[in-house]
């Protein structure tokens, strides 16, 4: 009978350690799924969520260029009421799908180097000598999808263009002829150093006569 009892004592033991073994094992397994699942959202997130940072990026770079260009037609224009010029800049930030361009929109007046010489905001105000252009950055924050489990709920889209203007005296820039002698009204922006065209269409009537009118002063 002892001998009995001492092979199931033995028996009890072996199926306890046996089914410790077995639950440690589990948890080890649950905690590298666990793991394993986190990687894999964060993976899927950074693929999803940073596509989605792209486009809103692009969407913000197409914002900045349009803000930028607007303010410079003014200044070339001879505007220099600062708050028309920051609301004209809000009104194609707006149109190019920036919410709240009051909040989300900054902008600045360049010299010719590209310099900030003051900020360009709803107070009154006129534009400061030696402004020349203006510099605008667009600004969206997204929501992520999948980034949250690894800390990141919403990203900020953000982009600059800058754009030179000046009033049409001596030839200034907008205005010119091809190599055909084919009047021109060019629309561009300056990033970076590098010059890109917008647009270009034929002058109207009343730039080409502000145009003969400057290379007349010119050759005078």
């Amino acid at each position: 009978m002892s001998n009995r009892a001492d092979r199931g004592q033995r028996n009890a033991r072996q199926g306890a350690r046996r089914a410790g073994v077995a639950g440690s094992q589990g948890g080890q397994g649950f905690v590298l799924l666990t793991l394993f699942l986190v990687t894999l959202m964060a993976l899927v997130g950074l693929g999803v969520d940073g596509g989605i940072l792209y486009l809103n990026h692009r969407a913000m770079q197409n914002a900045a260029d349009a803000g930028a260009f607007a303010g410079a037609r003014l200044l070339a224009k001879s505007v220099r009421d600062t708050p028309t010029i920051r609301a004209e800049i809000e009104k194609f930030a707006g149109k190019n799908y920036v919410a709240d361009p009051a909040s989300n929109v900054i902008a600045y007046y360049t010299d010719d180097s590209g310099a900030h010489l003051s900020t360009i905001t709803s107070a009154a105000g006129t534009k400061p000598a030696g402004a020349t252009g203006v510099e605008v950055i667009a600004i969206r924050q997204t929501q992520t999808l999948f980034l949250p489990v690894v800390g990141y709920s919403n990203l900020r889209a953000s982009a600059i263009a800058a754009a030179h203007g000046r009033p049409v005296t001596g030839g200034g820039p907008g205005l010119g002829l091809t190599n055909e002698g084919r009047p021109l009204f060019v629309s561009f922006t300056i990033r970076r150093n590098l010059v890109r065209i917008i647009s270009a269409r034929p002058m109207s009537r009343r730039e080409r006569r502000i145009h003969e009118e400057a290379k007349a002063t010119k050759r005078s």
